[in-house]
């Protein structure tokens, strides 16, 4: 720890003083406690959040539950938790008997004896009354394969006045017993602000130089990171929660996903980043930040860590609500106004659209039905994705989902809008321009439209 040096660390005195006892009042603070209910709320407010399947609230609830009404895979949770304690995970049936980790079974009566100390306040945070709640199961995305975690890894970024000024990616280890809790022997790695990589590692409040299956922590790039650090803004936006922890994972399905919000989080994330917190809340103290784009944008350029002149890496675009994508074919590409929508987790194309692109060979049907694969430029960026077919109200003919939006920021401010009109180019008929020249000149064209 010698490295840390002791200006500008956060301590839980000054914490609870100078952040939480004037930014983050009674109110929130209960309000980031309820996880049910903040799920509830940021989730009709498009943050993606995990399907709770039941809540029990009193026992007789208990007494008369059916648990054959649950899926194979599930999560019993209480409401008011902390430090990952009274979690069950719930993994797969042997004769009709739920297994804990996939491994011990869990009888009926012992998982309801598990609820009735839920709802006494054996694992609450106030040690009050508690409600326990069954959550579906999250399946960690491949990028997490290579640290090789003993359960589902998440990401804590810290947020104050809008601006993400710390994140740690906290890994689950036989130790921890399979949760991502620093605290039970998980492992917190820093991650540099501004390129969403790996740097140091911390166990037990100790520098680590190697992952227990001896691989790097370090160097390990977060996928969808421009999309969590915006998220983790706009909760803060959204709750008015002035100093806030956002705990966010990353699906193999869903993407990025909220597990949880933390209104009085741990001081562990500046040992894993080795830079002190308090430093950081103090430089934007103050500042007027209007937006959480701007938030994340400001975030990356304080906090990030110093690029070389070389790098290749370039910031990230910048789009509006309305923008045109050019959709590639063998035949040739074509401009399409659409709409760009962020609480919308995936892309839509209209079904008159989706028929006039399967014409062209532009769009290919998957075995989901109304799902085609695609491939567009989005300010000056490919994507390939998969889209719905449903009806898209106002004049553009496609909605651009959220799982489509990583590597760009949004500014709500930024009103261009462009033509309605669908524009077609075909291939030029001479060979002498290549394949890579035309996806090039089609990128050009889509910006000039932007």
């Amino acid at each position: 720890m010698a490295l840390l040096h002791t200006h500008g660390i956060l301590g839980l005195n000054a914490r609870n003083l100078l952040y939480i006892k004037p930014f983050n009042p009674k109110k929130a603070v209960a309000f980031a406690d309820d996880k049910l209910k903040t799920k509830m709320f940021l989730g009709s407010r498009g943050i993606p959040v995990a399907k709770v399947y039941a809540r029990i609230e009193n026992r007789r609830q208990i007494r008369d539950f059916d648990f054959s009404s649950l899926p194979s895979e599930c999560v019993l949770k209480p409401n008011e938790g902390y430090g990952g304690e009274g979690i069950l995970v719930l993994r797969g049936r042997r004769n009709g008997i739920f297994l804990e980790n996939g491994k011990m079974p869990v009888t009926e009566r012992e998982l309801r004896n598990h609820m009735e100390d839920i709802l006494d306040g054996k694992y609450s945070l106030s040690g009050h009354r508690d409600m326990a709640f069954f959550e579906q199961i999250l399946v960690a995305h491949d990028c997490f394969a290579r640290l090789r975690p003993a359960g589902l890894p998440d990401l804590r970024i810290i947020v104050f006045n809008l601006v993400p000024v710390m994140a740690m990616l906290r890994i689950p280890t036989a130790e921890s017993g399979g949760k991502a809790n620093v605290h039970l022997g998980g492992i917190g790695i820093g991650v540099d602000i501004a390129k969403g990589v790996t740097t140091h590692a911390v166990q037990y409040n100790r520098l680590i130089k190697a992952l227990p299956h001896g691989g790097s922590p370090a160097g390990i790039p977060i996928p969808f990171w421009d999309e969590i650090l915006l998220i983790s803004s706009r909760i803060q936006h959204i709750t008015n929660i002035g100093y806030i922890a956002v705990d966010i994972t990353i699906d193999r399905d869903m993407g990025p996903t909220l597990l949880e919000v933390n209104a009085r989080a741990g001081l562990m994330v500046q040992v894993a980043n080795l830079a002190p917190l308090r430093s950081r809340l103090e430089r934007v103290t103050g500042l007027k930040v209007s937006s959480p784009e701007k938030g994340v944008r400001l975030g990356q350029e304080l906090f990030g860590e110093k690029r070389t002149q070389h790098s290749e890496e370039k910031s990230p675009p910048v789009l509006g609500t309305r923008e045109t994508i050019a959709v590639s074919g063998d035949g040739g590409t074509v401009e399409i106004a659409a709409r760009i929508d962020p609480d919308q987790q995936r892309s839509t194309f209209s079904s008159d659209l989706v028929t006039e692109l399967l014409e062209r060979g532009m769009l290919e049907a998957t075995a989901e039905g109304n799902t085609y694969r695609v491939k567009f430029t989005l300010g000056g960026k490919k994507v390939q994705t998969a889209v719905e077919s449903a009806a898209v109200q106002g004049p553009e003919r496609a909605i651009i989902g959220r799982r489509d939006l990583s590597g760009f920021l949004i500014d709500p401010l930024r009103t261009d809008t462009p033509s309605t009109r669908i524009r077609y180019r075909p291939l030029a008929p001479s060979g002498t321009q290549t394949c890579e020249s035309l996806r090039r000149t089609a990128t050009r064209r889509a910006r000039r439209w932007i």
